[in-house]
């Protein structure tokens, strides 16, 4: 659901939105000209007796940005939706992009959805990076959002 990152100023973070208003945080922060990624899974709910496909956040209430934080970081708070961005010890941490590009290769192949068989796969795309297919495990067990939310932590890139 995002784009790839193309500024070597920039470099991906992990944004906090307010519950439930990823999606709005998703469209203010494109609409604002920053990049921005919000990987999802795809879950099938039974309503009423007719079964659904629907989309929900993999890291409830995060999503990543792009951003060169001395420019972007004041009109990023400013958006609709937005809580801050994560921090580690205090201080702004970008997430590793290769990290951000795993993640998006796992979502494009469905690695994370309840709802199987709801992807095209996509043949032309790049072989997953073996290095993080660990990580991807642990993401697809981790169904809490506790538990989801300390590995995006672990993402964050360390000084």
């Amino acid at each position: 659901m995002g784009e790839e990152l193309i500024s070597g100023t920039s470099k991906w973070h992990a944004v906090r939105t307010r519950a439930g208003a990823e999606a709005k945080a998703f469209i203010g922060i494109g609409a604002a000209g920053m990049q921005v990624f919000l990987p999802v899974e795809l879950i099938r709910l039974n309503l009423r007796g007719r079964s659904e496909v629907r989309w929900r956040a993999l890291f409830p209430a995060h999503l990543f940005v792009t951003l060169n934080p001395s420019r972007d970081l004041p009109r990023l708070l400013t958006l609709d939706g937005i809580d801050a961005v994560l921090k580690r010890d205090g201080k702004l941490v970008p997430v590793a992009d290769d990290a951000v590009a795993a993640i998006r290769r796992a979502e494009r192949d469905g690695l994370f959805d309840l709802a199987a068989g709801c992807r095209v796969p996509d043949d032309d795309a790049p072989p997953p990076d073996a290095r993080f297919a660990n990580l991807m495990v642990k993401i697809r067990r981790a169904r809490w959002s506790k538990a989801r939310t300390a590995l995006l932590m672990s993402l964050m890139v360390s000084r």
